[in-house]
């Protein structure tokens, strides 16, 4: 049982990265101002370009192998680069998903959590509205995702505008979950509270 369970786990943790950069991703499209941190990135990366032999200690590097160690830092800068920009994605996804996985966290109950909590997949805003739906990897079965509704709207403090649904690319995916969201809590109707005729 234990080794099921740290397979899961294990499977688990490498969707999540994946996950935070594709959702790391997703935001420099939806939040154009996160694309300066990847234009500082490359502005880093083209002046190191440029200057590469700064990296070679010229004194001591015979002069026929001067072009393969060119060719070797050029590599390096080129790894460095992609490793950066993962490790940018991966925080700007973090970053996106922290508050809303939090508040799935404490809306459920340790039992649910047990391999793992929800993780964000997507969280983009309806165009002209102030609806967001925002989409979970989560085993969590969708029944109990409709009994844990009312919490997860005060959690996240929202509302849902639509019911609880399933995602994936034809609606069909029971590993991914989607809520419809709108800033604010409903105030719950409580009828009259006072008699206006006494």
């Amino acid at each position: 049982m234990r080794e099921i369970d740290n397979y899961i786990k294990k499977k688990r943790n490498n969707q999540e990265i994946w996950f935070r950069v594709w959702l790391g991703v997703q935001q420099l499209w939806y939040k154009p101002y996160y694309n300066l941190w990847l234009l500082l990135l490359f502005a880093v990366f083209l002046f190191a370009w440029s200057n590469k032999e700064w990296f070679l200690p010229k004194q001591f590097i015979p002069t026929s192998i001067k072009p393969i160690l060119v060719y070797c830092v050029s590599g390096f800068l080129l790894l460095a680069l992609i490793l950066f920009i993962l490790v940018l994605l991966k925080y700007i996804g973090l970053k996106t998903a922290r508050k809303d996985e939090g508040a799935l966290i404490t809306a459920f109950t340790p039992a649910d959590l047990r391999y793992g909590h929800p993780i964000m997949i997507s969280c983009k805003k309806v165009k002209h509205t102030d609806v967001t739906v925002k989409e979970f990897y989560s085993v969590i079965p969708m029944r109990r995702w409709n009994e844990k509704a009312g919490d997860i709207a005060d959690n996240m403090n929202v509302h849902l505008v639509e019911a609880i649904s399933y995602g994936g690319k034809n609606n069909n995916n029971s590993k991914r979950i989607v809520l419809h969201t709108a800033p604010g809590v409903r105030p719950k109707d409580r009828g009259t509270l006072y008699d206006e005729e006494l």
